[in-house]
């Protein structure tokens, strides 16, 4: 029950910045200060995907880069979560599958997971989820989301 009450209010988290997300219609005219700072946030710690979709975990990367290679331009972004790999995973999977992205396993290699995002067969983003535990007591998950710009 903890788990889900934790995906739930992740999945929320992750749904903010993204502008497909839906609207809720309604007389509400008045935006708590609230609100609007989480909005503005999102604004700085979302990304977004060629295939028109958008994800916010709550933070800024780690790490952010533009890389290029024989085949063009890509993006890597890494991110710190104390969350485990499953649970970042479940939220990620519930936001881009309801985005019409097909989720594809990859062989995970020295990661936990590794899962390819796939729309439209032409848009594709890479997420990597590794653990680092430290004295057997603290553990980070370390995501890692690369696609081609």
């Amino acid at each position: 029950m903890v788990n889900k009450v934790a995906v739930s209010a992740f999945c929320l988290m992750l749904l903010v910045g993204c502008d497909d997300s839906k609207k809720v219609d309604g007389g509400q005219s008045v935006v708590s200060e609230h609100q609007a700072e989480a909005e503005k946030k999102a604004n700085k710690t979302a990304i977004y995907f060629p295939g028109g979709s958008g994800i916010d975990f709550g933070m800024v990367p780690v790490s952010d880069k533009v890389l290029e290679d024989k085949n063009g331009k890509y993006r890597v972004a890494v991110y710190k979560f104390k969350e485990s790999f499953d649970v970042v995973d479940a939220s990620v999977s519930t936001v881009l599958t309801a985005d019409g992205y097909a989720r594809k396993f990859n062989a995970p290699g020295n990661n936990k997971l590794s899962v390819t995002y796939l729309k439209s067969g032409k848009y594709g983003v890479l997420f990597r989820y590794a653990t680092v535990v430290r004295s057997d007591v603290e553990s980070k998950t370390f995501v890692t989301v690369s696609w081609r710009i």
